[in-house]
């Protein structure tokens, strides 16, 4: 970082000069920047706020989390896009989605990807959520997600596609989850028969490339 000294004895646009040279640092001071920022407008408005000897901490987790996530993001999203796909029928869209947990975190990860018929990328979704009980749960709600992302971005006409045999059985009345789950199942088939047309499919992980 900027030696203190250093940063004390210029001005503000060329303190910004200073950290742009060191491109590593410009997002931690963006985050100091911000937080003091805020921390001033409570202070005038009489409000808590986080003490000033904490920002700098409170800066470097916020950085840290934030890279976290980027990575769990993108966990799922090459999931998602490394999978072997086949287009809908012209006028429909195809819907995947699939779910990650990571690791000792308690957090789970929902991504959704639609398609158009000539493979074109409509609309994208990546989530965080508080980690379920089992793994068949966030293939649940992931597929619950899928369906509502579709109704929110306006398209009508989708088949959901997921890597879950056993969830995608389930959503065509075949077979059974946990009894735990059932309530998000009738979510699920509840969002999809407000679309004009819907259907279920499963893509083995064994098709991934």
């Amino acid at each position: 970082m900027v030696d203190r000294s250093v940063a004390a004895s210029v001005s503000f646009p060329e303190l910004i000069r200073m950290v742009q040279s060191r491109q590593h640092q410009l997002p931690l001071f963006a985050t100091i920047a911000w937080s003091i920022w805020h921390h001033r407008n409570k202070s005038r408005l009489q409000q808590s706020s986080l003490p000033l000897n904490k920002i700098a901490g409170y800066a470097k987790e916020y950085i840290r989390g934030f890279k976290n996530l980027q990575q769990q993001q993108q966990i799922v999203c090459r999931k998602i896009q490394t999978r072997k796909w086949s287009p809908p029928g012209s006028g429909m869209m195809k819907t995947n989605f699939d779910g990650a947990l990571f690791g000792e975190s308690d957090q789970a990860g929902l991504g959704v990807v639609i398609r158009n018929s000539e493979g074109q990328v409509m609309a994208t979704l990546l989530e965080k959520i508080q980690k379920p009980h089992s793994v068949q749960s966030v293939e649940l709600l992931t597929a619950r997600r899928a369906v509502t992302f579709c109704i929110e971005t306006g398209f009508q006409n989708s088949i959901f596609e997921g890597d879950s045999e056993l969830v995608i059985k389930s959503l065509r009345g075949k077979g059974l989850v946990n009894s735990q789950d059932g309530h998000i199942i009738k979510d699920i088939l509840s969002y999809a028969n407000s679309l004009q047309s819907f259907s279920f499919s499963h893509v083995s992980r064994q098709g991934m490339q």
